[in-house]
C-alpha cells in the first residue's frame, strides 16, 4: 500500500471489524468490495476478507483503537509495525518495519490514530 493525500473517497476509508480475540480487528476497505489489509512478509496488501486468515488480523500495540495513537501490528509479530521509511509523504510505500527503530524522539511515523470524518 502507498500513502495518498486524504480525500473524500470510499477507497480511502477503512472499518475496524472486531474479531473478539483480545482486541484483534480486521481492517476492511469501506466500499462495495470485500477487501481487507493482509500482511505478506513486510508488505501490506488488500485481499479478499477472510475471518480465518490470521494474516488479516491486526492489533493496536502501545495504545488502543478507541483512543489512539497506537502502533498497528499483529499479535505474533509485535516487533514489526506498519509505517513508512521516514516521515510520511505522498506515494510513499507503507509496510512493516522494526517498531524499535520507529520509536525515536524524532520519529512518530508508526503511530496511527482515528480521524473523524467531517461533513
Amino acid at each position: 500500500m502507498y500513502l495518498h493525500e486524504c480525500g473524500d473517497w470510499n477507497w480511502q476509508r477503512f472499518r475496524f471489524i472486531n474479531m473478539g480475540n483480545g482486541g484483534e480487528v480486521m481492517i476492511k476497505l469501506d466500499d462495495w468490495s470485500n477487501r481487507c489489509w493482509e500482511r505478506d512478509r513486510r508488505r501490506v496488501l488488500l485481499n479478499d476478507c477472510d475471518r480465518d486468515n490470521t494474516l488479516q488480523r491486526w492489533i493496536a500495540h502501545n495504545g488502543t483503537f478507541v483512543e489512539g495513537p497506537f502502533e498497528l501490528t499483529q499479535r505474533k509479530f509485535t516487533q514489526q509495525c506498519i509505517t513508512s521509511d521516514h516521515h510520511p509523504k505522498e506515494r510513499e510505500l507503507v509496510e512493516l518495519h522494526v517498531c524499535e527503530f520507529t520509536r525515536g524522539p524524532e520519529s512518530r511515523s508508526a503511530l496511527w490514530g482515528l480521524h473523524e470524518r467531517s461533513n
